[in-house]
């Protein structure tokens, strides 16, 4: 019923996936084991997902586990090709209830759990290549020659 239900309330039936566009590809380039040992050596206690790996396991192993999980997050093209395997996004559901004994589905609210890896993947994916591209933008990107369209009041 549950699943039912978020799958009603979060599926838009007319959407179509936008057009690829040409981004900041050039600059990234692959993820190096270093990279990977700070990654997992730094993850905090965490709910599993679908994996079931949990984090205490991957930072105790980080020494063993950077260079082959290199590799993988290297030959997925994840990074250089922007797109992010459909594994990656595969998520565990728990309903949480909003209210202290709810009757109907809307009662409660869907929190989603992705893989531990693929939450610290996006993480330094976000701090290495989002973050630095909006301090610094390409010039054909200068905010002198953007237009933007709000349609709040402030």
């Amino acid at each position: 019923m549950l699943n039912d239900y978020y799958a009603a309330i979060s599926t838009d039936r007319s959407y179509q996936e936008p057009a690829l566009k040409s981004t900041a590809l050039d600059r990234i380039c692959c993820v190096t084991e270093i990279e990977v040992f700070y990654i997992l050596d730094h993850l905090r206690p965490t709910a599993t997902g679908l994996a079931g790996v949990p984090a205490w396991f991957l930072r105790l192993g980080a020494p063993l586990f950077a260079a082959p999980l290199a590799q993988l997050f290297n030959q997925s093209d994840s990074v250089a090709a922007g797109i992010v395997p459909r594994q990656w996004k595969a998520a565990m559901i728990t309903p949480v209830p909003k209210v202290n004994e709810p009757i109907q589905p809307s009662g409660f609210r869907p929190i989603s759990i992705t893989p531990v890896l693929s939450r610290a993947f996006e993480r330094h994916v976000v701090k290495s290549y989002i973050y630095p591209a909006l301090k610094a933008p390409p010039p054909e990107l200068h905010p002198s020659t953007l237009i933007f369209i709000s349609q709040s009041p402030f």
